[in-house]
């Protein structure tokens, strides 16, 4: 509409707060005014259908343990762990993670001719919707200080990006299917970013946030107005308590030697334990 009356739009998002009261203070003809009014009354009505049908998924992943275990997962939150539940279903119907992989399309293909076998591109067979949601949660993962972020950044430097995305989508379909069928959350999660999934999760779901700060009657802090504030962060089975999940369980013999080897012991035991850090640091 604004290209047939040669108005250039504005940058941005063209539904954005902001470009939506442009477009409301824009002065066109009688039709062109009267069809993008009713143009934004479809669009108010439909987003405010999204927000209820959004509160709605909310409210049920909150009481649901089995989402708040796959929001556990690093790049994984509601809506990838709601979409990956709907497309795995029970996951006692998958004897193994690769089968799992498998049904979502991640597993690579295979070639045989003779004696010889080859292995190529993923096969993209069964849910699509599914493994784009677990491609789009592993863009990240290069970024994570843990396990994940170790392979993916591995693969990436052995191959290409693109191919360390996808085998970390796979990563995260075996490591979801382990997750589910114990009962247990990720271990090597980061705290303070799941502590906030959780909170943003609370707060959709139509609960009240967490007050911070000292207890009431607890003395200021000696940083009290000085800008050198700190942030508590809690180890990460504190995390999981709070949201009345399991504990995370003890490393076996073989896992502690796999994180020594990759060089993770020291963090791993930093995630385990509560600190306090500065506030810009924990931001970060």
């Amino acid at each position: 509409m604004l290209h047939q009356r040669l108005i250039p739009a504005p940058s941005g998002d063209l539904f954005s707060q902001r470009n939506l009261e442009w477009l409301a203070a824009q002065p066109l003809d009688p039709d062109g005014r009267a069809a993008l009014d009713c143009n934004l009354r479809l669009l108010a009505h439909i987003e405010g259908e999204l927000d209820i049908f959004n509160r709605e998924l909310a409210a049920h992943a909150y009481q649901s343990e089995t989402v708040k275990l796959l929001m556990t997962l690093p790049g994984v939150d509601v809506a990838v762990a709601e979409t990956l539940l709907a497309a795995l279903g029970d996951v006692s119907r998958f004897p193994t993670a690769d089968q799992a992989a498998a049904y979502l399309g991640l597993a690579p293909s295979t070639y045989q001719s003779g004696e010889h076998c080859y292995h190529g591109r993923i096969t993209k067979q069964g849910r699509g919707h599914a493994r784009w949601m677990l491609v789009q949660a592993a863009q990240h993962l290069g970024n994570h200080p843990g396990p994940l972020g170790v392979f993916f950044r591995r693969v990436a430097q052995r191959k290409t990006r693109n191919v360390a995305v996808v085998a970390a989508a796979r990563k995260l379909v075996t490591i979801a299917w382990h997750m589910l069928k114990n009962k247990e959350p990720y271990r090597y999660a980061q705290p303070h970013t799941t502590e906030a999934k959780f909170s943003r999760l609370r707060i959709n779901a139509g609960g009240a946030k967490k007050r911070s700060g000292s207890p009431k009657g607890t003395a200021r802090s000696a940083n009290y107005g000085t800008g050198l504030g700190t942030r508590a962060i809690p180890a990460l089975n504190q995390v999981y308590t709070g949201e009345q999940l399991p504990p995370c369980k003890d490393l076996k013999p073989g896992e502690r030697k796999a994180i020594a080897q990759k060089g993770l012991t020291a963090w791993f035991e930093d995630i385990s334990r509560p600190k306090r850090v500065p506030r810009s640091k924990a931001a970060g």
